[in-house]
């Protein structure tokens, strides 16, 4: 395969990245001396290893390629893990070296893994693309906006979105332009008429040249983009010059189609198999270096551990690494320690055995959720499709049939008064009106459900209580 060449888009880096420079201190950490002697280091004030209370580490984790009784997640067999203050040769990544001041890079044993696992999934196309530790998508999502944007340029979102998203990017004094998207994602042709005949004076701010999108299992909607609208809308950015943040938390959820069953069994394929049936990627198709890709352990591994990585170009790499210097100096030692304990253990081919396992688990909560919704959902009120990824069911409920358009008349309104019903009931849900980008093209009334955080058994219950309260407000 040819590999291509990044393209200069320096051009993109917005005033406060161009003025970052590199920490001394950092780089200090990495002097190396011309003779070989050993170096006796008197520069950073890193705490001594003998004083770190965590001594070693000992958890229980799954086997990647467990399979649980009866469809009991908590009964796939463990394996132990034992972590000390040294890298050994079991493991090369001690405790001495997590719990220390890091790089902004991250460990370069986890990094290694997390490169490995990106080329094997992705492959990307150009060259020197690499990978940089972060803190989770959250933080990296901060990363990008400050690198790539200045106060009072424009970033292209989805019409509705994550928003922890909209409420980072607000206080920077970024401009958000919603894109139309249908129920399986953002539309490309409106996408090329919005760009192609932006009017900079009418529209009171600049043409956009950075977009934030997530391509697989949307929050909230649930869509999904299919390859075609992915190329198309690859091209599009390069037309316009461009920049992608793909924030993929959710990529390994991607599913079978919901054909009104609980799966049982989970389907024996393999590995290559695995990898060949999930959605093309931006970053695969990306031949410039203008994707950078946000991937998260948060929902595949634990959320907690607040750890992610970027992917992109090298240019885009150096700089999110100043920032990072300054800013969280590194990620989490802690979880660096321990998640590329799990990884070294597991190795490449049993991580992807257990995202296998997490997809299975997910088909299963998607299809019961799915199955309690067509079950006590008033029939012809609510209108949803099944998701092909991620963790949410997105669904509009008739407004037209409101009951009381005297007392709430907006959608915010309408969505409040339900939801506050609803809690009453015993029933939390998310309000459409959270996620909208363009309050001012609020017209309709949604909810998000999601079949991540319940007990199984306890779907029916929650949809039965919410249906019940749909079925006191709505004719």
């Amino acid at each position: 395969m040819v590999a291509y060449q990044p393209k200069d888009l320096s051009h993109h880096l917005s005033l406060e990245s161009s003025a970052r420079r590199p920490s001394p201190l950092k780089a200090a950490a990495l002097s190396k001396s011309k003779t070989g002697i050993n170096i006796v280091s008197l520069a950073g004030g890193l705490p001594h290893s003998d004083y770190f209370p965590i001594r070693t580490l000992s958890t229980a984790v799954y086997r990647p390629d467990g399979k649980p009784e009866n469809n009991n997640v908590s009964k796939i067999p463990l394996q132990e893990l034992s972590l000390g203050m040294e890298p050994t040769e079991d493991n090369d990544f001690g405790l001495s070296q997590g719990l220390q001041y890091g790089q902004g890079f991250g460990a370069l044993q986890l990094a290694a893994f997390v490169k490995e696992h990106t080329r094997i999934v992705h492959q990307p196309k150009y060259e020197g693309w690499d990978v940089m530790l972060t803190a989770g998508n959250t933080n990296a999502l901060d990363t990008c906006l400050r690198m790539l944007l200045n106060r009072g340029e424009s970033l292209l979102v989805e019409e509705y979105t994550f928003p922890s998203a909209l409420q980072t990017i607000e206080p920077m004094g970024i401009n958000c332009i919603p894109m139309p998207m249908d129920l399986n994602g953002i539309l490309p042709e409106k996408l090329e008429e919005l760009l192609s005949s932006w009017n900079t004076k009418a529209r009171g701010c600049p043409k956009p040249h950075v977009m934030y999108v997530i391509p697989s299992g949307q929050n909230p909607t649930g869509s999904t983009l299919s390859n075609e609208r992915r190329a198309r809308i690859y091209e599009i950015c390069q037309a316009h010059d461009i920049i992608i943040l793909e924030d993929e938390p959710y990529y390994f959820l991607q599913m079978d189609n919901f054909d009104g069953k609980i799966p049982e069994e989970q389907p024996t394929v393999s590995n290559e198999t695995f990898l060949s049936q999930l959605i093309t990627s931006f970053l695969s198709i990306d031949t410039e270096g203008r994707v950078i890709r946000l991937d998260s352990m948060s929902k595949v591994v634990a959320p907690g551990t607040r750890l992610g990585w970027l992917t992109g170009h090298p240019l885009f790499m150096e700089r999110a690494l100043r920032q990072n210097e300054v800013n969280i100096q590194s990620a989490s030692g802690l979880s660096q320690v321990l998640l590329h304990g799990i990884l070294h253990t597991w190795g490449q081919e049993g991580y992807l055995e257990w995202l296998k396992q997490i997809r299975f688990q997910y088909t299963r909560r998607r299809n019961a959720l799915l199955l309690a919704m067509n079950k006590y959902l008033p029939e012809g009120l609510c209108s949803y499709i099944a998701p092909e990824a991620g963790m949410f069911i997105w669904f509009e409920v008739d407004r037209s049939r409101y009951l009381h358009s005297d007392k709430f008349k907006t959608v915010p309104e309408i969505e409040t008064d339900i939801h506050e019903q609803a809690v009453d009931a015993g029933v939390n849900l998310a309000c459409g009106h959270w996620f909208i980008v363009d309050s001012s093209k609020n017209d309709r009334v949604f909810f998000r459900v999601t079949f991540a955080a319940a007990n199984f058994e306890d779907f029916n219950v929650a949809i039965e209580r919410f249906a019940a309260v749909l079925n006191k407000n709505f004719k």
